[in-house]
């Protein structure tokens, strides 16, 4: 866990890996120490409503959008193919945060899925990365999808940025920031490059 502080206000970041073996409880672990008043979950707000259903619901399932839900499927190929499936960490924690009566914020504004051809591409695209230590993974899966023209992770972390500010300054914490690793790299970046954020 990453923590960045912003002239007086302290954000606590977790990169996630969904697919990854034990990652919900790590996830739930994490959560349970820090204790957040406020969750902000790397989903857009039409995920977040599926994630509230799921949460509310054991027999709906979480269904990501496309990206984050091939990033899952290519992690648990190269790194868990002989675990047993595992639960969303992202699931895990807005079960956590419910449970425990914090906010969740969903980071970004509703976003449309890649058209069919894009899908196809970006599949071939994910499938073709070499084999690579899992730190490395998440930044080659979103260079290879921005290499294609499908999906930019900086653009995502520019997206965030509203959303995030406003939670940094309305004086609830601790707060606790759950990006998925594909997604963490620019959304870091762009924190550590911030000195303050204006109230």
């Amino acid at each position: 866990m990453d923590a960045v502080d912003l002239g007086g206000v302290r954000l606590h970041v977790l990169a996630v890996w969904p697919g990854l073996p034990g990652e919900a409880d790590r996830v739930a672990h994490e959560m349970g120490v820090l204790d957040p008043a406020v969750l902000l979950v790397d989903l857009d707000t039409e995920g977040a409503l599926r994630l509230r259903e799921s949460v509310g619901n054991a027999k709906t399932p979480f269904a990501p959008a496309f990206v984050d839900r091939l990033f899952q499927d290519e992690v648990t190929a190269r790194f868990g193919k002989d675990a047993l499936p595992g639960e969303n960490p992202l699931v895990a924690a807005a079960r956590v945060a419910r449970n425990r009566d914090a906010v969740i914020v969903p980071l970004r504004p509703t976003a449309s899925d890649p058209g069919f051809f894009d899908r196809r591409r970006a599949k071939k695209a994910a499938a073709a990365l070499p084999a690579q230590p899992i730190e490395k993974f998440g930044p080659a899966f979103a260079a290879a999808l921005a290499a294609e023209g499908i999906w930019s992770a900086p653009a995502d972390a520019e997206a965030a940025w509203p959303r995030l500010t406003r939670a940094l300054t309305d004086g609830r914490a601790p707060l606790l920031c759950l990006v998925q690793a594909h997604r963490a790299a620019p959304l870091l970046d762009k924190l550590r490059s911030t000195r303050r954020v204006a109230p």
